[in-house]
């Protein structure tokens, strides 16, 4: 049996301008379209459980859960199940690198490569909603202390966050804020530099500025409120609809 097979890939979105080029690029890789499952959900915590369980309902040994917001790379798929097929039974999840545009960096993002078999115990520690601003990392850490590690993979999976909408750089970086607080003095003159030649680096510092002056707790939920109000503010046209 292919490794492909032996997959099913969850698109988790909240209406992200790539969500069509992402599926396209699963889909060109050569996995069945009955693999692809599709998760709308709000917040991020729901649709991790959600798409938790249509991996555990589809039945197959793994579970590929990947950011709409990614672009996969030609032949990831296949070279990550590779990588899986040899990790010893206690490794949970695998994670690539991507190329992340607003990061300027190579970094873990967008992509995890769960062991099926395990999601139900990786179900059980899903923080509450706004308990925590970083709940699969949360939850990860839970199963490595139950005795199921991660493994980082050194192979960049795909594109993150190139061609998003304006209203969605916004939120992230918004978020950014106080989630990467300790990277903004290394991120912050990455985004200058390129800010006049790409306005996608313009709304991501203003996305940042509000957030640093947020004094209430940040969630990640795309229905939050005051993302929605202070990108209203800053009075950003939005991108034509991706094609």
């Amino acid at each position: 049996m292919s490794d492909l097979n032996a997959v099913t890939m969850i698109i988790r979105t909240v209406g992200e301008r790539t969500q069509a080029a992402c599926r396209e690029s699963i889909r060109a890789q050569g996995v069945d379209d009955a693999q692809i499952i599709t998760v709308r959900e709000a917040p991020f915590s729901k649709a991790m459980r959600v798409g938790f369980e249509a991996g555990i309902a589809a039945g197959r040994e793994w579970t590929f859960c990947i950011d709409a917001d990614v672009i996969m790379r030609p032949g990831s798929i296949a070279a990550m199940m590779r990588q899986a097929m040899q990790q010893p039974p206690e490794v949970f999840e695998l994670q690539g690198v991507v190329l992340d545009k607003l990061f300027v960096t190579l970094r873990e993002a967008g992509n995890h490569l769960f062991r099926t078999s395990l999601l139900p115990e990786m179900i059980e520690l899903i923080p509450e909603e706004g308990q925590s601003l970083r709940p699969e990392t949360t939850a990860m850490e839970g199963m490595k202390a139950r005795g199921y590690p991660w493994t980082r993979v050194p192979y960049v999976v795909g594109l993150h966050d190139f061609g998003q909408n304006n209203r969605d750089i916004f939120r992230k970086c918004y978020t950014h804020a106080q989630k990467h607080s300790h990277l903004l003095n290394e991120l912050l003159p990455k985004m200058r530099e390129r800010a006049a030649a790409d306005h996608d680096f313009a709304v991501a510092i203003a996305g940042l500025a509000e957030g640093l002056k947020a004094t209430g707790a940040v969630r990640i939920d795309i229905a939050h409120r005051p993302f929605a109000e202070r990108f209203e503010a800053q009075g950003i046209e939005e991108k034509r609809h991706a094609r």
